[in-house]
């Protein structure tokens, strides 16, 4: 894809939310739930602003480093996170930040419960197909799960943790429901050059790299900790599929 084309896509996934804002603004719902949706969605549109050219550039110049893994985030799960996970004997799974529901279909047949702060991206989830059965909850950053200890077999996080400005308290509610020999894949870029992101990182920062502090505290936390890190020059996801994507995968069991 050519950074004209993959402009393209990106002008048309913003305009595409723009629509969506209208059709939100005449659900017949709750008015509180409504409002809380739009917002959401308002703050995704404010956000794209942050995609600047400085951002640009760096994409430009790392994106010629080819790719390790040229399928992004659906081949990790399909190669990666689904047989890592199929080694639980249970088949309770929790995903913290479960997005607009892209991944469902890779849990189907398991007890799944996700978990998002976006009332869109719980909106948007909804309308998917593979969302039957799936139990969906909205949580705060920085307040406990309201999950029982070792309730969870299997946790997945993908490129959500950096979203959390209480990212240790997270990790350790995820330790407290995961029983002995769970494990957890949490999934982190390790380049901070994305158009659509929250205010907890709004400054570019090409060193960034929450994966190792990610690894470092479960290891002290006695878990088996392992990191497998990949680069692709497209990430697998239309709102940024123009840019390099580095990233890591932090795998982890409790002992």
């Amino acid at each position: 894809m050519s950074p004209v084309e993959a402009e393209a896509v990106f002008r048309y996934v913003l305009e595409e939310r723009k629509r969506e804002r209208v059709i939100i603004g005449g659900l017949k719902i709750d008015p509180v739930l409504r409002q809380k949706i739009a917002a959401d969605l308002t703050r995704l549109i404010n956000a794209a602003g942050t995609y600047n050219t400085a951002e640009r550039a760096f994409v430009a110049r790392v994106s010629k480093q080819g790719s390790n893994l040229p399928h992004g985030y659906s081949e990790l799960f399909s190669d990666k996170i689904i047989p890592f996970a199929n080694q639980v004997p249970g088949k309770r799974v929790l995903e913290i930040g479960f997005g607009e529901g892209e991944y469902f279909p890779f849990f189907d047949g398991w007890d799944y419960v996700g978990l998002e702060t976006s009332y869109y991206a719980i909106w948007k989830a909804r309308q998917e197909a593979s969302c039957k059965g799936k139990t969906l909850k909205i949580t705060e950053d920085g307040k406990p799960f309201t999950l029982e200890d070792c309730s969870r077999d299997f946790i997945v996080a993908l490129n959500s943790m950096h979203r959390i400005k209480n990212w240790e308290l997270e990790l350790e509610e995820c330790v407290r429901i995961l029983p002995v020999g769970g494990r957890m894949s949490i999934v982190e870029r390790t380049s901070q050059a994305m158009p659509f992101d929250t205010p907890n990182i709004e400054k570019f920062d090409p060193d960034y790299n929450k994966p190792a502090q990610i690894a470092d505290y479960l290891s002290r936390k006695g878990l088996d900790v392992q990191t497998e890190s990949y680069h692709g020059t497209f990430c697998g996801e239309v709102l940024f599929p123009d840019g390099f994507f580095g990233f890591a995968h932090v795998k982890a069991i409790k002992k």
